[in-house]
């Protein structure tokens, strides 16, 4: 059977990995289990599988290759106590908010996003030749459990009743556990002791490393308003390139204080609205240059500098190269 160049939807609420793979198979056909999903077409390959690691903590592997584009919506199933953490580990995702798209990639800042069950999530897989994720969803039992003099810091942090989600990176030794995790998924004999002992050995790790963001005031969890209105302001900072960019005003125009602007801003993007907006500005700047329609100085003028050398001066320390040398 032929299958369709076209993208596909599937609908489920937020819940155990079984949801995902009753959802995904009435959308795609497939093969699927309480712990399995898999699926393979004329271009678009899906494997997932869950393992119960101890009562209340669940690891979800998945691996793809998408040769058509898919959206999954997750509706929130309110269960305020229990934690999804999804590790983009190969390729990338796009998260859906207000209509407008957040990257979620591999080795970026946002590899790692975490959100609770009020929070719902709207999540586009792009066409893509190789594609990994590893989630774990738990409960708060089995932070009381596990974690007995960090448990307190750690709900306090990540269950509450409000919807909430975090972004973070992956630490870089993580990797290795990941590696090893996708390695035993793959083995028969040893295959079910070896991902327990890894996945709970990589969920100790991330614990460890939002517990370390918390005692640094670096955990910042974000509103679904949150995330539109990052967005939103992201969109108006790009439109304001050949304009003077002035936090106060951008601060009044969407209603939130200067304070939190800055440091949702610096939550969501890991870089000040400074450092994103001069780095935007010399993004177009190239763009302008490598089309070979304009000068250095009419691209400099026309990007909000009075001063041609300064411009030259910030393109080159962001770029690397002098902007006469762009020029084709």
């Amino acid at each position: 059977m032929k299958e369709k160049e076209q993208i596909k939807t599937f609908k489920l609420k937020e819940g155990n990995a079984k949801n995902y793979f009753k959802s995904l198979h009435d959308v795609l056909g497939g093969e699927y289990s309480d712990s399995s999903f898999l699926y393979h077409g004329k271009h678009t390959e899906l494997k997932m599988s869950s393992l119960q690691i101890m009562q209340g903590l669940e690891l979800i592997i998945s691996q793809a290759k998408f040769g058509h584009p898919l959206i999954m919506e997750r509706e929130p199933d309110n269960d305020s106590d229990t934690i999804h953490i999804y590790i983009v580990y190969r390729g990338n995702v796009n998260q859906n908010y207000n209509d407008q798209l957040l990257m979620l990639e591999a080795g970026s800042i946002n590899s790692v996003f975490i959100y609770n069950g009020l929070f719902p999530t709207v999540t586009h897989f792009p066409v893509s030749s190789n594609y990994n994720s590893i989630s774990l969803k738990l409960s708060k039992d089995v932070l009381i459990q596990l974690f007995p003099h960090s448990s307190y810091d750690l709900i306090n942090a990540l269950i509450n009743n409000e919807s909430i989600a975090y972004h973070t990176g992956l630490p870089i030794q993580m990797e290795a556990l990941i590696d090893d995790i996708l390695h035993y998924e793959n083995t028969k004999f040893e295959r079910i002791p070896m991902l327990m002992v890894k996945g709970l050995e990589l969920f100790t790790q991330i614990m460890l490393s939002i517990k370390a963001l918390i005692q640094n005031d670096k955990l910042h969890g974000l509103h679904q308003e949150d995330y539109k209105r990052l967005l939103e302001i992201k969109s108006y900072i790009l439109s304001k390139l050949e304009d003077q960019l002035v936090v106060e005003d951008m601060a009044s125009e969407f209603g939130v204080s200067i304070s939190k602007l800055k440091r949702d801003f610096k939550t969501l993007y890991d870089t000040s609205i400074y450092q994103y907006y001069t780095h935007a500005k010399m993004d177009e700047a190239y763009r302008r240059l490598k089309s070979g329609k304009y000068s250095v100085m009419e691209v400099g003028y026309d990007l909000g500098y009075t001063s041609i050398p300064n411009f030259s001066s910030m393109f080159k320390k962001i770029k690397g190269v002098s902007p006469k040398n762009i020029i084709p």
